[in-house]
């Protein structure tokens, strides 16, 4: 059924609701001319299927209009294609497709700011304007690639809840598993998927060997370090650490064998799994009064709001959200409203840019005209009193800012706080602009160095990042 494809098995969506909204793939979209609006969806993105209500009333009225409005699903492997020829970055992902060209939809997920982008606005965003790639065929994928019938196919919801799951998971009965990360255009991926499979058949019985596609799994790519592909990691969830194959050895079915099976107790772990930023499982019953909130929700409202910035892979964020859901449900019994807004969607951009957000998890109070940020213990008894009258006694009070539309944002760096300097290593986000997270380390001296991170709106370099040392 097309409507329950669209809305994954964990979504309540009423698939009435769908009826107009057509299920594309790959096939559907290579070398057709017809306009459409787009939606890259995953059945298990939550907001994707908050969306989809709102997306299946701008089908109908688009096709009042003799215009088509689909969705593809990125998680299925047909439409791989897709995703890798549109830089598919984040869920849900809105795309307009006219003659040769395509542009990107960064305003207000609205019905009507939808249908009017689809009904020629998007004529006048320009800023989001890209040639029509090149969509590779289905023959033209390697046939080593899909020979893999032994190893699973991951994502980053997927790695997550392996690495932080009890040993008897379903998922993975073993302490170890292995992970490949790969990208589709990678010749020596192509060369080591034969062998790679090779390895996953002898340790079916001993662990889950699994590939990830780092070009769609960017974050978690990112906060793994891999730097090169294919990078073949060994994760001891047990004692919480990361092995890496080291990129200087053959990749051989002997070699990896050897080195899953005692090699890599000879090396060093190229990262201590606990220092991963991972997203726990969050129990959503003790969100049930934590109000999940947009730009729109917040530009031009006067409402007291005590309001979280937080990402999905935000360790520290998911960590507070009980603690935050705890103190909405108090907030709610004295009509004051809680809210969280999620920094890594493209619509809440301009809730970044205004507020200068420069890190997560970031708690505000929004009251009448003015902000204040939030500086304490973040215990229930303090955030309540915080936001029962606190905050007016506190010095982080600032005038509120205006919220700038989608379109009027313009790319900008922020700026390092005192002595910070940039890692070895930084990545530049070569997709759609969103915010990306940059690593520092403040040093003090004799100390172990303190990692920090900020905020760049930049969509090419971090600052004082030269292009050469950017992956």
């Amino acid at each position: 059924d097309v409507r329950r494809a669209l809305a994954g098995p964990a979504s309540e969506v009423d698939q009435a609701a769908l009826v107009d909204v057509q299920a594309l793939t790959t096939d559907d979209v290579r070398g057709s001319k017809l306009a459409l609006l787009v939606m890259f969806h995953a059945p298990w993105c939550g907001h994707c299927n908050k969306l989809l209500p709102t997306f299946g009333k701008v089908a109908t009225a688009l096709k009042a209009k003799n215009m088509l409005a689909g969705s593809i699903d990125g998680t299925n492997v047909a439409n791989r294609p897709l995703m890798q020829a549109f830089r598919i970055a984040s869920y849900p992902t809105i795309l307009m497709l006219h003659d040769t060209s395509y542009t990107l939809f960064e305003g207000d997920r609205s019905v009507d700011a939808l249908v009017a982008f689809a009904d020629g606005g998007y004529k006048t965003t320009t800023s989001t304007k890209k040639d029509m790639p090149v969509i590779p065929k289905k023959e033209d994928a390697p046939t080593e690639m899909a020979k893999n019938v032994h190893v699973a196919e991951w994502t980053t919801t997927i790695f997550d809840t392996v690495l932080q799951g009890p040993a008897n998971s379903s998922v993975s009965s073993s302490e170890l598993f292995l992970v490949e990360f790969y990208a589709q255009w990678c010749g020596p991926c192509r060369a080591f998927a034969a062998a790679y499979e090779a390895i996953a058949e002898d340790l079916k019985s001993d662990m889950v060997v699994a590939r990830i596609d780092g070009a769609l799994e960017e974050e978690l790519r990112t906060r793994l370090n891999v730097e090169s592909y294919p990078s073949v990691l060994l994760v001891d969830k047990t004692k919480r650490l990361v092995y890496a194959f080291p990129s200087k050895n053959e990749r051989t079915k002997d070699a990896v064998l050897d080195f899953v099976k005692g090699g890599y107790k000879a090396t060093t772990p190229t990262q201590e799994a606990k220092d991963i930023p991972t997203s726990p499982l969050v129990d959503q019953a003790a969100l049930v009064d934590v109000q999940t909130l947009t730009t729109d929700d917040v530009r031009g409202s006067k409402l007291a709001r005590l309001v979280m910035f937080h990402a999905p892979w935000c360790g520290h964020c998911n960590k507070l959200l009980p603690t935050f859901g705890k103190v909405a449900t108090a907030l709610k019994a004295k009509n004051i409203i809680a809210g969280s807004i999620d920094g890594t969607n493209v619509a809440n951009r301009p809730l970044m840019q205004a507020f200068r957000v420069a890190s997560y998890p970031t708690i505000l109070m929004l009251h009448d005209d003015s902000y204040t940020l939030f500086e304490g213990d973040r215990s229930v008894d303090a955030l309540v009193a915080f936001a029962d009258g606190g905050y007016t006694t506190t010095s982080t009070k600032k005038d509120m800012p205006v919220i700038p539309t989608a379109e009027a944002i313009q790319p900008e760096q922020l700026q390092a706080t005192r002595d910070l300097s940039l890692v070895s290593t930084c990545y530049c986000s070569r997709l759609f602009p969103l915010p990306r997270v940059y690593d520092f380390d403040e040093r003090s001296k004799g100390t172990r160095p303190q990692r920090r991170r900020a905020m760049c709106w930049d969509t090419h370099v971090a600052p004082a990042c030269a292009p050469s040392r950017c992956q």
